[in-house]
């Protein structure tokens, strides 16, 4: 999706590695390739107050992060300080994926594509 891309957009343009869960948008353009993939057990609704900031959190599903998924970030932030190098390269190959796959001609075709009967 267009929104995860641009949730990972300031990091990937600064050459900085991704640690992110792996649920919802992020699934469409995230792999162990290119970031650093926690993947929680479990999901839950959105609350009532991150309803009470906007209406689109409704009736969405988030990912719960309890203490293994917590234990795994740090685990991974760990890895990108102690291995800069092999961070790096992750995150360059995302940043190639990023310019190569979503550029707006490519999302515009995939919208097209999708609204074509």
């Amino acid at each position: 999706s267009v929104t995860g891309v641009q949730t990972c957009a300031l990091p990937i343009s600064c050459g900085l590695p991704v640690v992110s869960a792996y649920h919802t948008s992020m699934t469409e353009f995230l792999d162990d390739e290119v970031s650093f993939l926690v993947r929680p057990k479990e999901v839950a609704a959105a609350n009532e107050k991150l309803c009470w900031i906007s209406e689109y959190y409704r009736d969405q599903e988030f990912a719960v992060l309890g203490d293994e998924e917590t234990k795994e970030f740090s685990k991974h932030m760990r890895l990108v300080y102690s291995d800069a190098v092999g961070a790096g390269q992750k995150a360059g190959a995302f940043k190639e994926r990023i310019l190569s796959e979503y550029t707006w001609d490519r999302c515009a075709q995939r919208v097209a594509d999708r609204l074509k009967p």
